[in-house]
């Protein structure tokens, strides 16, 4: 597994960030990013659309928190509907 936080693999520092095609794409992927967005960014890269990209980007992240914090509602009904079978047999 990769992870986004990860650096470019040595020997391409000299190479921009920007540049780095290959570590975009794979924290792209790394990030949930579906093919179609990972073509939009690669695109928005081409034509230096750098405003644009980070709008994009940020719209991802804030889908990503949306759906953690969906998750996190899930899961805090399934802990207090543990919690309460739990204590039920205690009785």
């Amino acid at each position: 597994m990769h992870y986004p936080y990860t650096k470019p693999r040595k020997g391409i520092e000299s190479v921009s960030l920007i540049e780095n095609r290959e570590y975009i794409t794979r924290n792209l992927l790394d990030s949930g990013c579906d093919e179609k967005t990972i073509v939009q960014c690669n695109e928005l890269l081409d034509e230096k659309k750098l405003s644009q990209l980070l709008r994009l980007l940020s719209n991802h992240k804030k889908y990503l928190l949306e759906q953690m914090h969906k998750y996190q509602k899930e899961i805090d009904s399934l802990d207090f509907l543990i919690f309460s079978i739990k204590k039920e047999q205690v009785r």
